[in-house]
């Protein structure tokens, strides 16, 4: 394998064969990497559930101040 090839494992693409539509890959050290519109967000798997938490938690904050 050539030293500066891909490794990482796409696991999902909204498109199949779409190279521009979103996409979830694994890369080689196990973080789950998003990318929307070529900006690619990679994280550890435990750092996107903490995000989602804490995006839901200030969510329904939001909601209860209507």
């Amino acid at each position: 394998m050539l030293e500066d090839e891909n490794q990482d494992k796409e696991i999902w693409r909204k498109v199949p064969g779409d190279y521009y539509s979103p996409s979830i890959h694994v890369t080689v050290s196990g973080g789950i990497g998003i990318d929307v519109g070529g900006l690619v967000i990679v994280l550890p798997v435990e750092k996107w559930h903490r995000f989602a938490f804490l995006a839901g938690e200030l969510l329904m904050g939001l909601e209860n101040e209507r």
